[in-house]
């Protein structure tokens, strides 16, 4: 064999476990971590700064 067709092979397994990935259930699982964390930090820094801006605006 040569190079490039070696390569070629290892460029395709690759691929296909990229795509396996994303056709299966780790890539869902991935995505909802990635949700919850965002959600976390959008209360976790969201709400206490409109906590700040309400009682900055009523004083």
């Amino acid at each position: 064999m040569n190079k490039r067709f070696q390569m070629s092979i290892e460029e395709n397994k690759l691929s296909r476990a990229f795509l396996k990935f994303i056709d299966g259930d780790g890539f869902d699982r991935f995505l909802n971590k990635i949700i919850q964390g965002l959600f976390f930090i959008i209360v976790g820094f969201g709400v206490p700064y409109f906590i700040y801006v309400l009682i900055s605006c009523l004083f």
